[in-house]
Formats: C-alpha cells, structure tokens, sequence
C-alpha cells in the first residue's frame, strides 16, 4: 500500500511540473525558466520511474501489470509530447529571434520580379 501512496506522489510531482511548464510556455520572455523546470520535469520523471518499478514489481495479477504497464506507457508519451512541444517552441523562439537580430528589410525594388527584371536589363 506504500509503494502504491508513492507511486501517486510521484506522478503528482510530474503532473505539476508539466503544468508549470505549459503555463510558462504563453511567454516567450520564459525561456530560462522553461530550461529549468524542463530538468525538473526529468529529475521528477526518473523519480516516477524508479517508484514505477518498485510499484510494478510487487504485482501478480496478469491484468494488473497490463494496467500497470499501459499506465506508465501514458505517462511516458506524456511526458515526450510535452519534450516535443517544448523542442519546437523554443526553436520557434531561437528563429524569430535570429530573424530579427538581422532585421531584414525587404524594400520593393528587392522582390523578385524587380530583381528579375534588373537581371535582364544589366
């Protein structure tokens, strides 16, 4: 019964910490902060992943350890979707800040057919 109150801790502490980073994800200011609570979220996951297994292994029933395992299997691709999401912000944050330290200035007689028809007059 212990085993099983920890095992609820910890996926507690794992749910928070992929609350905490959704939320500061509406702020692309939160980088560093979701750096941070993103090695939490892994501290905290490996933690769920040890109680997991002390938990898994004291079960004998044939549906119980299905359960068990579909269980963790959810919990995982939660967590990697949520390692996914964060991937993709912050490399959509790297770009528009990359594009904007270059301050690209696109002025008419730059668009292609002007540049086009500059080519063929030259």
């Amino acid at each position: 019964m212990e085993t099983k109150k920890a095992h609820g801790v910890a996926k507690g502490a794992l749910t928070r910490k992929i609350i905490q980073i959704t939320d500061l994800m509406t702020d692309e200011n939160n980088v560093n902060k979701v750096k941070r609570k993103l090695n939490e979220l892994r501290e905290a996951f490996h933690e769920f992943q040890a109680v997991h297994r002390t938990f898994h292994s004291q079960l004998k029933e044939r549906e119980a350890i299905e359960e068990s395992t579909s269980y963790y299997d959810s919990v995982s691709d939660q967590v990697e979707h949520l390692q996914e999401n964060v991937d993709v912000w912050l490399t959509g944050i790297e770009t528009t800040r990359l594009m904007n330290s270059f301050q690209v200035k696109i002025r008419p007689e730059d668009s292609v057919s002007s540049v086009g028809t500059h080519s063929l007059l030259s």
